[in-house]
């Protein structure tokens, strides 16, 4: 679509919630994630007429949002731990689902404390996967474009991603950490 890219309304209107909700999962700061929302659509309204129409828009901006996320990471990195320190967390990730029970509001509130924890120590690769994959359901296809790897380099990741994270939910488990997290507002 040379310079018949998408318009600015349907980039805004169709995949505003989509793009802040991937940030916010991959990085778990709500104000982070708004701020790096608005700086994906800047990019893709720049570059719109780049827009080839290869992929779907909402895979075209998710590679945006995590170069986006990359590139602030490491800014961020830089300027509050000198150059060292996470990229991002999923500390704060929020929970979409329907009401339930007090009782299983609580159990479901210990594995999300649990989850997040386990997702909060993966690389920001393992996590994006992830998010991806198990979160928003994207194809093998669409995060390779997303991520910039081959199909097999996804297939591969996203195993040793989830064999990562079922160790790391195992380990905070064990802790028994999360009932204080829960009392503490974590």
């Amino acid at each position: 679509m040379v310079s018949n890219g998408p318009s600015l309304e349907e980039l805004l209107c169709r995949h505003t919630q989509d793009v802040y909700r991937y940030l916010w999962l991959t990085c778990g700061d709500r104000d982070l994630a708004q701020d790096m929302t608005q700086e994906t659509f800047c990019r893709a309204f720049a570059s719109r007429d780049g827009f080839a129409g290869k992929s779907t828009v909402k895979t075209w901006l998710f590679a945006i949002a995590r170069n986006v996320f990359l590139s602030t990471a490491r800014r961020r990195a830089r300027q509050v731990h000198g150059g060292s320190g996470r990229a991002g967390s999923l500390e704060h990730a929020h929970d979409f689902s329907g009401p339930q029970t007090p009782e299983e509001a609580l159990a479901s509130a210990e594995e999300r404390v649990l989850l997040r924890k386990a997702l909060a120590v993966l690389s920001e690769r393992h996590r994006t996967l992830l998010v991806l994959r198990e979160y928003w359901e994207l194809p093998y296809n669409q995060i390779a474009e997303v991520m910039g790897i081959s199909i097999g380099s996804v297939k591969k990741n996203l195993h040793l991603a989830r064999m990562e994270l079922r160790r790391a939910y195992r380990e905070h488990e064990e802790s028994g950490g999360c009932a204080d997290a829960i009392r503490d507002g974590n």
